[in-house]
């Protein structure tokens, strides 16, 4: 079945998992190399959300510093959820 509202997510989720082809329809789960690159960027992604917030706090102020601060955010969640996918 197929919703374009959640068309964006059934990218990121086939990115993220195989869909194994069995006749059960089970996914199957990630190679322990896929695994090791989406962990590998979330680190990154989470890494430069600090640098990225340091600098905010320190060089720049009114609405750059806003959104410096949301963009770190964003990419602080996104690194996250890159980790936790990789332990699954």
């Amino acid at each position: 079945m197929f919703c374009p509202i959640f068309a964006k997510w059934d990218k990121f989720h086939v990115i993220i998992t195989k869909y194994d082809l069995r006749e059960n329809g089970d996914l199957n789960a990630m190679d322990p190399m896929t695994k090791m690159w989406v962990s590998l960027i979330g680190i990154l992604l989470m890494g430069l959300s600090v640098f990225l917030i340091t600098f905010a706090r320190s060089k720049t102020k009114g609405i750059l510093r806003g959104l410096l601060s949301i963009i770190a955010f964003v990419f602080m969640l996104v690194g996250f959820l890159g980790g936790v996918v990789s332990l699954i």
